[in-house]
């Protein structure tokens, strides 16, 4: 949701076409049906990585702890629909360059593959 504001604010489209709002609406609703949300999110982004909770929030700017911060950012922004803020504040990192690291999620997840849904993965 969170992209979908920043995009609406700076007058960009937000959709390529309808298939994409269809699409994206169809995973949001697929997503929360399932049961999805900010715990889960964690613990798939955890186990992806190799870390704990501790190493993701502790400060720091070593490789694997950016990469997984910028993918829980994107998924839980992309894919859960929450805010940067909300994730910041449950995570107590600051908020201030989660545009960016979502940004940077995105890009990580085209290079490696990897996907959001656990049955994706398999």
């Amino acid at each position: 949701m969170h992209h979908i504001i920043v995009k609406g604010i700076k007058r960009r489209k937000i959709f390529f076409d309808d298939s994409d709002r269809d699409d994206f609406l169809d995973r949001k609703s697929t997503i929360r049906s399932l049961g999805y949300e900010l715990d889960w999110l964690l613990d798939h982004v955890l186990g992806l990585f190799g870390l704990t909770f501790k190493e993701l929030v502790t400060g720091g700017k070593q490789r694997r702890t950016v990469l997984a911060r910028s993918v829980l950012y994107y998924w839980g922004t992309r894919e859960l629909g929450m805010s940067a803020v909300e994730i910041s504040k449950k995570l107590n990192i600051a908020s201030s360059a989660a545009s960016e690291s979502a940004t940077r999620g995105r890009q990580i997840l085209e290079k490696q593959g990897l996907k959001f849904l656990v049955e994706d993965i398999e």
